[in-house]
């Protein structure tokens, strides 16, 4: 369990399930994009995979000052909902920078035509939520 409550932008390690396999995933790091839920955050995936020019993906330019180890970029679909109890230590590893923040934004936007709101507010009520660790898609339910 952790000690601070997560917000927006931040990067948190934390155990994702893969979509395919019930039961089986990894510790990966995730970008915090709603954490208004009680039991859960939605996030985005941060990888290592160099996904140069795809939609799906933005580049995390200054992933050294966020606090990751390699070059990384934000997968913004599927987007994952985490349970709190699945976010590992007792604090994020770092934050995204504002300007790369606004970049999944746009990216969240073409992909789910649904921008998020600025970092300090919450999703809308529309956004559509699964079970935890499932995949979730913005739009109206």
């Amino acid at each position: 369990m952790t000690s601070c409550d997560p917000a927006p932008r931040d990067i948190w390690l934390a155990y994702v399930e893969f979509a395919d396999h019930e039961g089986v995933g990894k510790v990966r790091p995730v970008v915090i994009l709603d954490a208004s839920g009680k039991a859960s955050v939605i996030t985005a995936k941060v990888t290592t995979s160099a996904n140069y020019g795809l939609s799906d993906f933005v580049e995390i330019s200054d992933w050294e000052s966020c606090g990751l180890r390699r070059p990384s970029w934000v997968q913004v679909e599927p987007l994952v909902e985490v349970r709190r109890d699945k976010l590992l230590r007792d604090e994020p590893l770092g934050q995204l920078s504002l300007s790369t923040y606004e970049l999944v934004c746009a990216a969240l936007g073409s992909v789910n035509q649904h921008p998020l709101p600025e970092p300090d507010k919450p999703l809308p009520g529309a956004m559509r939520r699964g079970e935890e660790g499932s995949r979730v898609r913005l739009g109206h339910a």
